[in-house]
Formats: C-alpha cells, structure tokens, sequence
C-alpha cells in the first residue's frame, strides 16, 4: 500500500480518502493525454493478498473499454429506432407553438371593417353543420322545446315545405329539410334559434306557402319552422283601428273576424295568403290602387332575431319618429333578418256601398290607354284589375265560374264609398270605357252578382293551371311594375312576345299601380323559351324605369336581376344589412341577395333588349321573337340591304360598354360614362341607359333610316304613287347594291327633356328623346306615344316577316306604312268626331235647359227681341201640351 501511494504520488495522482466508504479514490492525471480513469483502492484483509497495481490498472482500463463499447451501441440502437418518435415530438412542438401564437393573437381585438357596403367576392361564404350527426344531436333539443309531437321528419311533410307546383323555382338535388318544426309562441322559437346558433343550422321559414319566386326552397337544408300552430288574433282595438295577430293568420280569416265590427283589412293578396308571408314579401293586391300595399298597414313586429334575441321595433300609436323605423326594414325581407312572430296592423273602416264592374275591349292597348286615363282623372276606384284575352279564355275552358266571359281583353272595377260616390264613379269610368273604344260595360246591381264579376279576377291563376296537359307542365307566375304613363307600351310588348313565343300565357294584374303578371304554362321542353320571354319582359320594365317585381317578392328568381333596377352599390348596402343581422347567414339564406360569388354560368347574361349573340343580324323577314324583340332597324353610318350588323359585347364583360358600331362621328354613342363607370369611386350609371335602342337616335342629331341602300334618293319615290312600277325600281339589278330609286325613311330628333344628368348617355331613358318618321311629303309621326311607337314597330314586323326579294319587301313596306298612316287618321277622325258628337250634344243640352228655365221663370230683365221669343216658345208649349 505504502508502495503504490509512492507511485502514484510519483505519477501524479491525486488520491482522496473517503473515511465513511472504508476506500480511497485515485485520480491518475497523465501529462498531454485526456484519459480518466476511475481506480478504487479498498484496504485488504490481514489474510488476503493484495493485486499489484500493475494489474488493477489493468482491470480498470479493460472496464471502462467495455462500458464505451455498450454505450455505442446503445446509443447507435437508440439512433436507428426513435426517427419517428423524433418527427412526432418536433411536430407536437410546432403544433404547440402555433396554438400559442394564435392564442395571443385572439387576446387582440379585431380590427372592423370599415367599408359601407359588403361586394359578394369579399366576403366569407357561410359555414353551416348539416351533418346527420349535428342535427339528430338538434333534434333531440328541439323536442325537449316543443314536444315530439311538434316535430316532423315524414317524406310527405319535407316534400310540402321544400315547393309547390305554382312556384316558379326549379328545386334542385338535396334541396330539402332535415325536420319541420311547429312552434306555438315567440318564446319557443326564440329557443329554436339559440339552438340552431349554437350549432351552425340554416333556418327557412314558412308560413302559408304561398310565394311564387322560390322564397321558402331550402337551399342550405337544415330546419324548416312553420308558424301554422301560430295563428291566433292577439288583441283588437276596435277604438284605435288596429289589431295584434301571429304569423298564421290569414287575411280573409282576419277580415271576416273584424267584419262584425264593421272594421276592414285592405290588403288582399292571393286566396290562403298569411300575415306573416305577407309581410315578408311586402304584398299589396287588389286594393292597392286605392289603400296601398303591406308597407302601410303594419304599425309594429315583434322579431327574433338569428341568435334568438326578441325585438319589438315600436308601440301602437299611429306616428312615431323614435329612432330607426324597423318595421319597415323587417317587411319585404323576406324572412333573411328575422323571423316575425306578432304583428300589430292597422284596420280601417268598412266601406258602406261596394260595387264591381267589368268592360271589354278589342285590344290589349285599348284597356291599358283606358286604365291611363282613370288614373289621369282620378276617379278613386278601390281596384282596377286587367285580363288579356287568353286569359279570359283559360277561365272559360276550367268552368272556374258560374258564366261565360268574352274573350277579349277585359278591365275588373271595384268602386267603394257611399252610394252616392259609387255612382258617381261608375258613371265617370263608363264614359272612359266609350271614349277609349270599350266594346261593352256591365256593372253589379247586387251582391251576388259582384261576386259573380269579381269571380273572374280571383279565378286567374288556377284557370290557367287547370290548363295543365299533364304532370310534366309547369305554371311560370311573375310579376313587374312600371310607371303608370309606360303601362301602354309594356304591356302591348309583352303581349305580342308571348304570341310569338307559341306558349299558351295569360296576362293579369293590379294595372291601377302601373303591376301586372305573366302566367305561363310550359313543359321541359319549353323552359327555354319561357326563361327567354320573362327575361326580357323583367328587361322591358327596368328601361322603363320600373321595377322587377311590383309585389311577389325577389325570392331566388329575381334575386340577380336587382343590381340592373338598383346598382350594384345598393345590392352591397343590402348585403351588408344582412350579414349585420344575421352574420352566420342562418335565417333564409340565398334569398334576396348571393352571400356568396355564383358559379360560372349560373347568372343569365344580361343583354340589351335588343341583344343577342354576338355579332347578331337583324333581318327584317323574321320575325321580332326569333330576334329577342327587335323591330326596325336604323343604320346611322349608311344603309344596308335587308340587313343590319349590330356589335355587342363579348361575353363576361360589363354591357355597359356596348355600343352601336358606326363610322359615323355623329351617331356612335359616348363611352365615357360606360369607362368611368368601371373607375373606382365614380357614380353608377344604370347600364341600360348608356345602350341605345336599335331605332332610337341620339338626342339633339339627325339620321337616316332605309329600308334598302339609298344613297342617292332625295326624293321617296312612292310619295303620290301607289305602284311600285312607278318608282322608278327598274333599274335595280340582283346582286348590286346601288339602287338610285328606292323609299327613305328620315328620322328627326326632338330634345323633350330641360336637362340631363351628367355621365349619362345621350339616349337616357329618364330623358327619353321623342323622334318622328317622316317622308319627303312633309308628313310625320310623332313616336313618343306608345300607341304609335308600338304600332310602327309591329307593322314593319308584321308585314316583313316572310322572306322575299328587295323589290317586294319594299312594296310591303310603303304598303304597310300607309297602311298605318290610314289607319291612325283614321283614329284621329274617329276621335274628333266623338268629341265633336259630345259638344254638340252638350250644347243641346244647354239650350234646352235654359228654354225650361225661361219658361218658368220671370222675363222683367229681358230684351224686346228676347221677350218675343220667349212669348213664341211659350205659346209653342201650350200648343204642345194640348197636343198630347
């Protein structure tokens, strides 16, 4: 021992005593080498023979050698088998981290938006949870809520409230409901709404089922609530002329409730109609001429909202100007705000005599010019309903009333007031219906027989579905409005394009207010060329300043025809309005308007009315229809032959470019208000106000319009002449295009508006420019009057609708204008002569009631002459009286 402590001290190594172990601790240190090596010395016994330290060195050096090799290859082992565990451990990490970070980025709150209005491509798209597993978990909460009883999943009560046959919705694939829910109080559906909140499910109401433009179809499936338990009148304040009622009351149970009282709820839609649909869609209906629509009858709702919080928007008085008026915000919404669960509406009283009477015409035109000049006058009629003559003849053929009807084109009055008034304005209208070429007049002498005339009216749209061939016919029901002075035109348009389409389609509507319906009845094969003639009448009535629906409602049918009425502006500031109210787009969503970018190709284009692909050749031997509706054409650099080539513009880009393609400086239409309406921050011009009509020049200029090349004919060669051979033709040679001689048509244009707003095209339809056709002769037509304007066009298509060679089309057409021009001489006569027979008879009138008054009156005052005469009219009575 004493031997190595010697060595090792010789070594340099630092030896430790460690008392408690009984051992020491050498540490060798060797100079210029990193090894270590641990060497424990234990005392030895008397009896054992210590190792030589040569040999324990040893030992300790083969140890450490084996425990370096074990750890190698346990660590070599290790490496080889926890790749994956690794991988899994760094991506817990990152996921950790993630979630960290944007748990501190939550505690921020978020910025709000700024903008105004909310465009369809910038916001999200809804996320709703329509999985089976998410609404059977809904399900078991909605019957803890209303009872299993009030909760359906039959296929027959899924198949009613997903459309209806009189709807004009196409249901697609999966557009159903889960389950149908019938609750009975405000409450009970402010429950439903938490629920369907918390877990992300669409809601479609429905009340009677009604509509007509696809309002009630599940787009997003979910849950339909039907308020039909909820149909019980609340209150009534016979004294205040208002009433409390829920969503299911319908409005002919309503008025014979309040009738007792003498009370009366004006707005009278569709039969089965309920307070609550009527309210969504902002309905009016027959009374509306006179009392107005929906909008003027509620006075306070009672809503719940998406996340199921109850609102009422005001009390009961008649006026209030208390902060934001959501009444009328909730009506006309369509069920997309909110769902009205009690309504507070205003009655009025019944009018003491009522009285119905009906007139016929030979023309469309005639009634429309009649109804124009009712409203002129203001006779306060209560209604004054309108049925063209396919119609008349649809009610005829169903046996849908008790007699037989001409079939002709036919106005429905309703008068209301005293008796007196009644009478009064029957007489008025009657003699209208005579000065308006009126064919017959007949007015109710009792109350059968109003019912029996007004019978008719209500009868419209299920004559025309009686007319169904068989289960694959559909019924097509929409509906426009327009300012009353453009009802003429529109509708004489739209009359003469569902004739041409060959399908069988009826017009009706409350015309008194400038509304009127399509019914169209087609088949698969005929949806086409329906979805084309209610296309362009919806066109038709927005270049007429109107509207796309007059009181059906937007639904999904007219939901992508808003931003043509209203700009695209005004659709995002609704947008808005509905993601305010409703930010998961749970209540009726897709309805009114897109909450999320259409799909490529699901919008119909939107083309001048006179449009069609492009480019588009409009031949005077076809027919208006086969050319989306244009009639004669104008040509402003130089005429054609037959022909005309209008440019349009290609598909996918904004119409408000489009342009009439001219080499003419003064007859191409301006584009600088179609460019700056694509510039950020510039005012919105309606796009069909900077596209000019395919006859219609611009304001302030002339043109000129042949019907054949006529470059150099200063002179209408048909002017005085009746024969085409004497006009100087026969120089005309097949295939040239120089005709020295041929007819010419110049149109003059006559500035009609004071002024014009800026950035709006030169053919402005709120300025509309009047424009006359003229002949050398030096007669000319005012054009501005619907009646000629109409009457023109559907001469020119009428009598050039068959192919044929330039000569003979030229014929036709001086034919066919003098012809037009007879026939509206003809009509001036006839209506001077009318006037002329009513003066006369006036005067006749007059004098024979001044002789009654002379003859029994005092003649003191009276000339020598005068006295004379009256002594001989005096003496001619007596001779008279003894007479008879």
């Amino acid at each position: 021992m004493i031997r190595a402590d010697s060595y090792l001290r010789s070594r340099g190594a630092m030896r430790v005593l460690l008392p408690r172990a009984g051992c020491y601790f050498s540490h060798p240190l060797r100079l210029g080498s990193q090894r270590r090596s641990l060497q424990w010395s234990v005392p030895h016994r008397a009896d054992e023979k210590p190792q030589s330290f040569k040999h324990q060195l040893y030992e300790s050096t083969q140890q450490r050698l084996k425990r370096e090799r074990a750890e190698q290859e346990r660590y070599s082992q290790f490496q080889s088998q926890s790749q994956g565990s690794r991988n899994a451990a760094l991506m817990f990490a990152l996921a950790f981290f993630c979630t960290g970070a944007y748990y501190l980025g939550s505690l921020k709150p978020a910025e709000l938006p700024t903008s105004s209005t909310s465009p369809v491509y910038d916001i999200q798209s809804p996320r709703h949870n329509v999985s089976p597993s998410n609404l059977q978990a809904a399900w078991a909460d909605f019957v803890e809520i209303l009872g299993k009883d009030n909760v359906s999943t039959q296929n027959a009560d899924l198949d009613m409230h997903a459309g209806s046959d009189w709807s004009s919705y196409a249901l697609k694939e999966g557009e159903r409901p889960f389950l149908i829910l019938y609750p009975s109080t405000t409450e009970e559906v402010s429950r439903i709404m938490k629920v369907c909140h918390q877990r992300l499910i669409p809601v479609t109401p429905y009340s009677g089922g009604t509509s007509l433009e696809g309002h009630f179809a599940p787009t997003r499936g979910g849950v339909c609530i039907d308020f039909r338990r909820m149909d019980r009148i609340l209150g009534l304040h016979k004294q205040d002329l208002d009433v409390v009622v829920q969503p299911a009351v319908g409005w002919e149970e309503l008025n014979e409730h309040i009738a007792q009282d003498g009370l009366f709820f004006p707005p009278d839609p569709g039969p089965g109609a309920m307070i609550g649909g009527m309210i969504g869609t902002g309905c009016s209906g027959t009374n509306a001429y006179r009392y107005g629509t929906m909008r003027d009858w509620v006075l306070s709702l009672t809503v719940v909202l998406a996340d199921g919080t109850i609102i009422k928007t005001r009390q009961r008085p008649r006026k209030s100007s208390a902060g934001y008026d959501l009444t009328r915000l909730f009506i006309g919404s369509e069920g997309t705000l909110g769902l009205v669960t009690e309504a507070t509406l205003k009655l009025t009283v019944k009018p003491k005599s009522q009285n119905v009477a009906v007139a016929s015409f030979s023309t469309i035109q005639n009634a429309a010019e009649c109804v124009t000049r009712v409203v002129e006058e203001g006779i306060p009629v209560a209604g004054v309903e309108i049925l063209d003559d396919v119609q008349m003849k649809c009610i005829n053929e169903s046996q849908s009333t008790s007699r037989h009807w001409k079939e002709a084109p036919t106005i429905f009055f309703k008068f209301a007031g005293t008796p007196v008034g009644v009478k009064e304005q029957i007489n008025m209208v009657q003699k209208i219906v005579s000065s308006t070429a009126g064919r017959s007049f007949e007015f109710a002498r009792g109350e059968s027989e109003m019912q029996e005339l007004w019978s008719a009216r209500k009868q419209a749209l299920w004559s025309v579905m009686s007319m169904r061939r068989g289960p694959e016919d559909h019924v097509w029901t929409t509906d426009v409005a327009v300012p009353i002075s453009k009802l003429p035109e529109i509708i004489e348009a739209t009359k003469q394009d569902m004739t041409e389409s060959g399908l069988l389609a009826g017009m009706c509507g409350h015309v008194g207010d400038g509304n009127f319906h399509a019914i169209i009845l087609f088949n698969k094969d005929e949806k086409a060329t329906a979805e084309a003639v209610v296309h362009r009448m919806v066109k038709r009535a927005v270049e007429l300043e109107g509207t796309v629906t007059g009181e059906h409602g937007v639904g999904l049918v007219k939901r992508d025809y808003l931003q043509h009425e209203l700009g695209e502006s005004t659709v995002d500031a609704m947008r808005r309005l509905k993601l305010a109210y409703d930010p998961l787009c749970l209540l009726n969503c897709d309805k009114v308007v897109r909450v999320e970018p259409p799909a490529p190709g699901e919008v119909k284009e939107w083309k001048a009315s006179y449009g069609g692909s492009s480019p588009t050749t409009v031949d005077l031997s076809r027919s208006s229809f086969e050319q989306e509706g244009l009639g004669i054409y104008a040509k402003y650099d130089k005429a054609a032959v037959g022909t005309e080539t209008i440019s349009h513009p290609p598909s996918g880009k904004s119409p408000s470019a489009f342009y009439r393609q001219s080499t003419s400086a003064m007859s191409q239409a301006s584009t600088a208000s179609s460019s700056a309406m694509n510039k950020p921050g510039s005012q919105y011009v309606h796009p069909m106000r900077l596209a000019p009509r395919a006859y219609t020049p611009p304001l302030n200029q002339s043109c000129q319009a042949s019907i054949l090349e006529s470059d150099d004919s200063p002179k209408d060669p048909f002017a005085g002449s009746n024969s085409p051979t004497q006009s100087g033709l026969e120089s005309f040679k097949p295939g040239t295009t120089n005709l020295s001689k041929t007819p010419r048509l110049s149109l003059q244009t006559h500035d009609s508006s004071s002024t014009r707003s800026p950035g709006v095209s030169q053919t402005n339809i709120t300025g509309r420019s009047s424009f006359g056709y003229s002949r050398d002769n030096g007669s000319t037509l005012d054009t501005t009057s619907p009646v000629s304007r109409s009457s023109l066009d559907f001469v020119f298509r009428s009598k050039t609708r068959t192919s044929m060679d330039p000569i003979a089309r030229a014929a036709t057409v001086q034919a066919a204008r003098q012809a037009f021009e007879e026939k509206e001489a003809a009509k001036t006569w006839r209506f001077e002569a009318q006037q002329m027979k009513a003066e006369e008879k006036q005067t006749k009138q007059r004098g024979k009631q001044h002789l009654q008054t002379r003859l029994t009156g005092d003649d003191v005052d009276l000339e020598d002459g005068q006295k004379e005469d009256l002594q001989i009219a005096k003496k001619d009575s007596k001779i008279s009286v003894k007479l008879i």
